[in-house]
């Protein structure tokens, strides 16, 4: 799998999470292919949930073709999840651990961990 996130931001700045995902046999994702998707956003320090259980929707997050935008700069083939995270729901300075837990159509459960870091804003 092939993903982007933004490393670092601001507490309350949306972040958007792109990434090339595939089964086990290297097949991309389709709408049809998940049965469901939930997110969490733990406090990395210490596994406390700080948003979620949230649970997205497929046709919402999954694109049935590979894209590329202006976001996506790993490599020319693209993306096909996107995950746009409300800058609202991000409340509390530090690590933090943004976690997929995806169902296939064949019951099989994958998992994406992504590292991102909220930074204080002072002024």
């Amino acid at each position: 799998m092939s993903c982007s996130v933004s490393q670092v931001s601001w507490v309350g700045n949306s972040i958007a999470v792109l990434c090339r995902a595939h089964n086990l046999a290297g097949t991309n994702w389709t709408q049809s292919s998940i049965t469901s998707i939930v997110r969490n956003i733990y406090l990395a320090s210490t596994d406390d949930v700080l948003v979620g259980p949230t649970t997205l929707d497929k046709a919402v997050v999954i694109s049935n073709t590979l894209l590329t935008t202006y976001q996506w700069t790993i490599d020319t083939t693209g993306w096909n999840f996107k995950d746009e995270i409300n800058g609202t729901l991000i409340t509390t300075a530090g690590a933090l651990k943004i976690v997929y837990t995806i169902i296939d159509s064949g019951s099989m459960q994958s998992t994406m961990v992504f590292d991102y870091t909220a930074e204080s804003v002072t002024g």
